[in-house]
Parts: C-alpha cells; sequence; structure tokens
C-alpha cells in the first residue's frame, strides 16, 4: 500500500482467461482476437475492507500483459499481429465502451506483450457496473492454433 498525497493506493489484479486464436495454413484475415467479452470481476468492496480502508475513490489501469501459452512452450508467437486495442465497457450498458491499452505496432518474434496504457481513463465506475474487456485486433490468421492469456493490474485509490 502506498501514499502519495496523502491518498492511499493499492494493486489488485487478475489473471485473463486463456484464448485460442484458430489457425490457417492459407492465412488470411484475422476472424477474431477475443471472440467474448471477459469479465473483470475484481470485488472492490471486498478488497478495501481486507486492507482495511475506506471505499475506492479512483481506478486506473497500471498494466495489461499477454502471453503466449503455455509459458513454458509457448503455441507461438505474436507474430500473425499488427495491433491490439482493449477496451473496457459495462456489461449492462450504462457506460461506453472506452480504449484502455494499446500496441499500435506489435513487435515480430514476441511471446509477450505488454500493452501500453491508455492514461487517465477512470474505470471505478465500470467496475461497480459491472466490467468486461473486449479487444480489437488487425493482422492475419496465424499459421496454426496461438493460445494466449493474461493479466490485468488496477491501482485502487482510496
Amino acid at each position: 500500500m502506498g501514499s502519495a498525497c496523502g491518498t492511499l493506493r493499492f494493486e489488485v489484479g487478475q489473471d485473463l482467461p486463456e484464448q485460442r486464436v484458430p489457425g490457417s495454413p492459407v492465412g488470411g484475415l484475422l476472424p477474431s482476437f477475443v471472440p467474448s467479452p471477459i469479465p473483470l470481476t475484481i470485488d472492490l468492496r471486498a478488497e478495501t475492507e481486507r486492507r482495511n480502508t475506506g471505499p475506492a475513490r479512483s481506478v486506473q489501469l497500471s498494466s495489461l500483459v499477454l502471453h503466449a501459452t503455455p509459458q513454458e512452450a509457448p503455441s507461438g508467437t505474436f507474430d500473425f499481429l499488427d495491433e491490439v486495442r482493449i477496451y473496457i465497457a459495462a456489461r449492462d450498458g450504462s457506460r461506453p465502451r472506452v480504449e484502455i491499452a494499446r500496441l499500435v505496432s506489435v513487435p515480430r518474434g514476441q511471446v509477450r506483450l505488454e500493452l501500453t496504457v491508455v492514461p487517465e481513463v477512470e474505470l471505478l465506475p465500470y467496475l461497480n457496473a459491472g466490467a468486461e474487456i473486449t479487444a480489437t485486433a488487425r493482422g492475419t490468421q496465424p499459421r496454426r492454433d496461438v493460445t494466449f492469456a493474461g493479466r490485468i493490474e488496477l491501482t485502487v485509490r482510496v
């Protein structure tokens, strides 16, 4: 737990489940990157109670990392991607979808991608409404199936 200008803050995170991008020996357009929205299940009330702090006043993304799976022997690299954009939305539709992270030029040969965080996006209302992560990507279908998972880290200010 840290303090800056009298504000307490702490980090919470969630693993993102494994996703599969189907391969095709003939390539073609990338059919999808994250086929279904991924729910964010971080319980802010429980996290603040566990730390004996007041309620969350602000939540921002601190990092989002994707990695090919399994980590010991990855299914492939992210070479099939040119660009990735990650969004957050409220499951109930009460908030507009907003971009929270991106990688506009995916480097070749990578089995791990650390996306650039879009600064100053307030996530608290999304988490309170039931948040989900979606993604868009530009690229081509990989030659063989590629699986990946990830981790999202948030900074909570109380």
